[in-house]
């Protein structure tokens, strides 16, 4: 393997990637509904990292997002390593 697809196959398979598609598919598809705050509140529902699965999914249905499971493993760990760090 050439030194430059090497690295895009590493960069593709870093967390850091992830992270970064997490971010866009918030900013995408849940801002329009959530600020930042509803994430920070004192008062917020997310307990544990499978409620917040959880709640993704059901906005996912709610709103006919058509997000995959890979979309909501993206949004989830970027929800919780921004916001929860379960």
């Amino acid at each position: 393997m050439n030194r430059p697809l090497a690295f895009a196959v590493a960069l593709l398979a870093s967390p850091a990637v992830l992270a970064a598609d997490g971010k866009a598919l918030v900013d995408r598809y849940c801002t329009g509904c959530h600020a930042d705050e509803v994430y920070t509140r004192p008062d917020r529902k997310m307990r544990s990292l499978d409620t917040l699965r959880l709640q993704v999914l059901r906005c996912n249905a709610m709103t006919k997002s058509g997000l995959t499971d890979e979309d909501i493993a993206a949004i989830v760990d970027h929800l919780n390593k921004s916001f929860y760090k379960f």
